[in-house]
C-alpha cells in the first residue's frame, strides 16, 4: 500500500473519531489510487474493528456511516466480498428462536412475523439482501434501523445495520450485482 493511501485512510479514520459519528462525514474528491490498489474497485467497505461503511462514488470516497455488526460466532458479520442478491423496501421481520429468547428475557413477547410498521422490527424500512449467510445459516442483510441507539455496536445476529438517512442514500445508489467488502480491520 501506498503512503499517500495509509494517509488518506488514517486521516479519514481520525476524522470520523473526531466527529463521534455524529453525522455522516463528506469525503473529498481525493487521489485514492493506492487503496484500491489494496480493496479493488468496491462501492461499499465494511470495516468491522472500526464499526465504519466507507461508501465510494466513480472509485472515489464520498461518505462514511457508522454502523452496527454481528456479536460474533456463529452471530458474526461474514467477512469477504459479497454480491447484493436484491433489494427490498418495508418488509416483515421474521424473528429467529434465538431473538424471540432474548425479546422474552426482556420482557417483550413477539410474534411469528413483525409487520414493517411495528416499532419491535429492527430493520427499518429497507435492506440490501447479500450472497452470504452467518454461522446459523441465516440470511445476511444491509439494512437501515429504527434502533439508532444499535449504531456503532457489536449486537446484531450476523446483519449491517446503518441509520435511515444512510440507507436513504445507499439504497439509491447500489445496484443487485454490486459488491461490498467485509474486512475485520484496517
Amino acid at each position: 500500500m501506498t503512503k499517500r493511501a495509509v494517509v488518506f485512510m488514517t486521516t479519514a479514520i481520525i476524522a470520523v473519531i473526531l466527529l463521534s459519528f455524529a453525522f455522516p462525514l463528506r469525503l473529498s474528491d481525493t487521489d485514492s489510487k493506492g487503496f484500491f490498489e489494496v480493496f479493488g474497485s468496491h462501492k461499499i467497505i465494511i470495516i468491522k474493528n472500526k464499526l465504519i461503511l466507507l461508501f465510494f462514488r466513480e472509485n472515489k470516497p464520498a461518505v462514511i456511516y457508522r454502523v452496527a455488526i454481528g456479536r460474533g460466532g456463529k452471530e458474526a458479520t461474514p467477512e469477504g466480498v459479497h454480491k447484493v442478491t436484491d433489494k427490498e423496501k418495508n418488509y416483515s421481520w421474521w424473528p429467529t428462536k434465538d431473538q424471540k429468547k432474548l425479546a422474552k428475557k426482556r420482557g417483550s413477547i413477539l410474534p411469528k412475523v413483525v409487520s414493517c410498521t411495528d416499532p419491535r422490527n429492527p430493520w427499518g424500512s429497507r435492506r440490501l439482501k447479500l450472497d452470504v449467510k452467518q454461522g446459523d445459516g441465516y440470511d445476511v442483510f444491509l439494512h437501515d434501523t429504527n434502533q439508532p441507539y444499535a449504531i456503532g455496536k457489536a449486537i446484531t445476529t450476523g446483519c449491517v445495520r446503518v441509520g435511515k438517512k444512510a440507507m436513504d442514500e445507499l439504497y439509491d445508489e447500489i445496484d443487485i450485482g454490486d459488491s461490498i467488502v467485509v474486512v475485520k480491520s484496517f
